[in-house]
């Protein structure tokens, strides 16, 4: 057990000691994902893609406005072609998605 506690002082950081933020492109990481996906698209020959799942929602588009409390129970469908834009329908978020 006190081995354990030595590792972990060892490598601890300071209470006052902040990281700087990572410089992450999220415009290109959205571009990225979705051209990822559009490429496994197309290599299976999968013309379309509905996803309703909000952990994949959000890694295909970064949609983050979802009761994630009802995982099991879609309420929003994400359509993603291989070519063309992406769709989100049935969803109660429509209006903030227009507006924002």
């Amino acid at each position: 057990m006190g081995e354990g506690k030595d590792f972990l002082d060892r490598y601890a950081i300071a209470q006052d000691a902040t990281l700087p933020a990572p410089k992450i492109d999220i415009g290109a990481m959205r571009r990225y994902r979705l051209a990822r996906r559009r490429e496994q698209m197309q290599k299976t020959d999968v013309p379309l893609c509905v996803l309703t799942n909000p952990v994949s929602m959000r890694h295909a588009t970064d949609f983050r406005n979802y009761q994630l409390f009802q995982p099991r129970i879609p309420i929003a469908y994400l359509f993603v072609p291989v070519e063309g834009p992406v769709l989100l329908s049935d969803c109660p978020f429509e209006k903030e998605l227009v507006e924002g």
